[in-house]
């Protein structure tokens, strides 16, 4: 009885359950992994988490596009890289491929680009660029986190020798 695991705790909902669930809310369906369901009727599973002494709370999508199974699959995963140290947030960019490097774009763009450009020079001249400004500064950096600050960190030195 003292068990944290008991059925009482986890694996509140059912499939049944969750089609009859009219009223916005939150609803629990164990170690953490939440029913969301707003105003608009919209509903989404949540994931709510300690990442690093952080809590956050993680969407795994809409109920309609993911199964109760595969939320509670999608949870144990998120869990265990939280309970193992790591970043649960990161490591789904990462299963995305949001994470890429500018770098690693840049050689991909490269690499589809090349066969249809018009001479040797030119896509030379594209990559020497890039090798020159953009990834000493910018280069390790993932796409989806490049702002701003970082374009001018680019640009502004470029700037400065053409004016």
């Amino acid at each position: 009885m003292g068990s944290n695991m008991s059925s009482g705790n986890i694996h509140k909902l059912s499939a049944l359950k969750i089609k009859k669930i009219r009223k916005a809310g939150r609803y629990s369906d164990g170690n953490c992994l939440y029913l969301v369901i707003k105003d608009t009727g919209a509903r989404q599973w949540v994931l709510r988490l300690v990442i690093r002494g952080k809590r956050h709370d993680m969407g795994l999508g809409s109920s309609t596009l993911v199964s109760l199974e595969e939320a509670r699959d999608l949870a144990r995963q998120y869990r265990r890289i939280a309970r193992e140290g790591g970043d649960p947030l990161i490591a789904r960019q990462r299963d995305l491929g949001l994470l890429i490097t500018v770098r690693d774009a840049a050689m991909k763009v490269h690499e589809l680009n090349a066969p249809s450009w018009k001479n040797d020079k030119h896509t030379d001249q594209w990559l020497t660029s890039l090798e020159l400004h953009v990834f000493p500064i910018i280069g390790h950096l993932a796409v989806c986190e490049i702002t701003s600050a970082d374009i001018l960190k680019v640009l502004a030195p470029i700037w400065n020798i053409v004016a």
